[in-house]
């Protein structure tokens, strides 16, 4: 990733990495997936490389809502 002053992303990398991010909840949310626990340090990059794809670790509180139940 190319950095600005500061260790910021720069605009399109940070759009980058919140498309990855809502793509990755949306293919859960597809499987009937529930995290629970959305927050940035459960996003983990695969590798150092500048096009990296990210996953999602930490499912331990997730839970599976089947179509047409509610989630309490």
């Amino acid at each position: 990733m190319q950095y600005q002053r500061g260790g910021r992303y720069l605009e399109d990398y940070a759009k980058a990495i919140i498309v990855q991010i809502i793509v990755v909840v949306s293919c859960c949310h597809l499987q009937g997936v529930v995290h629970r626990v959305l927050k940035p340090e459960n996003f983990l990059f695969v590798s150092k490389e500048e096009n990296a794809a990210m996953k999602v670790i930490d499912f331990g509180l997730s839970d599976f809502v089947r179509p047409g139940n509610l989630l309490n």
